[in-house]
């Protein structure tokens, strides 16, 4: 999996990580189960989400490398 972040998510995460000792990866998952995680907490909400977003790139003509490729020349 690939997430894209711009200059100043890159930069306070970099800073994040130097002033704890965390590296960027584990920040993002810390971040991810502060804000995601609890915001969905049933099996039926969990469900949900699945369910609407399956398919979310059916009918693309690219694939998510080269979304990624796109997003960074972009930024």
């Amino acid at each position: 999996m690939q997430v894209t972040l711009d200059d100043e998510q890159y930069s306070f995460l970099r800073r994040r990580s130097a002033e704890t000792g965390a590296s960027i990866a584990e920040l993002v998952r810390r971040s991810i189960d502060e804000s995601a995680r609890a915001r969905i907490t049933t099996a039926e909400e969990r469900l949900a989400v699945v369910r609407a977003t399956a398919g979310a790139w059916k009918g693309r003509k690219e694939d998510g490398a080269a979304y990624v490729e796109r997003a960074r020349r972009r930024a």
